[in-house]
């Protein structure tokens, strides 16, 4: 049987709308990485997954890519691209 890690996730702007949430916590396969949870979460919230590929990513603070691995406890910020004048 494979652990399973829990991620925290935070969704910011229309990633928050399309979400319909804030935060949420989202159960993974030890040694999965960001693209990983991205795909998951994809399948949980088809809504968001046009939005995904267009968003940066933050663990714990720091923007990385989606090869970077996860760990039980971590938060992922979905970052979605912001325009303005």
């Amino acid at each position: 049987m494979t652990e399973a890690i829990i991620i925290q996730l935070a969704f910011y702007g229309p990633a928050a709308a399309l979400a319909g949430e804030r935060t949420l916590a989202l159960e993974v396969a030890a040694g999965a990485t960001v693209g990983v949870l991205l795909e998951a979460l994809a399948m949980q919230r088809p809504a968001l997954a046009p939005l995904l590929p267009l968003c940066a990513t933050a663990l714990n603070g720091s923007l990385v890519p989606p090869g970077s691995l996860l760990a039980n406890g971590d938060r992922l910020d979905l970052l979605p691209p912001v325009s303005g004048g």
